[in-house]
């Protein structure tokens, strides 16, 4: 999960001595709430690993509160396009083996 970062979106990174755009580690827990419609406060264990193949995809596993107030571990598949994040499948119950 990332931290502290106010812009997380796109930034600017020198690599191989030029300039070349990197794309953010995943989705913030804020940002996902946001992208799911929930309070963060019911999200928590966010951990995002991206596709070699395709930079801008990741697929994300958390935790949800229920309303029982109950934890759940769910996955979601989440690509980021321009400033914003659109989910590409799920969130649904995460793989017990993940």
């Amino acid at each position: 999960m990332r931290a502290g970062l106010s812009l997380p979106y796109i930034f600017a990174a020198l690599s191989l001595g030029g300039w070349a755009l990197a794309v953010p580690p995943g989705p913030s827990l804020v940002e996902l709430a946001a992208v799911i419609r929930v309070s963060p406060d019911r999200l928590r264990g966010l951990r995002c690993e991206g596709f070699e193949e395709e930079p801008s995809e990741f697929v994300c596993l958390y935790q949800r509160r229920t309303a029982a107030n109950r934890w759940i571990a769910e996955e979601i598949h989440v690509a980021i396009s321009g400033r914003d994040w659109a989910v590409i499948d799920g969130p649904h119950p995460a793989d017990p083996n993940s």
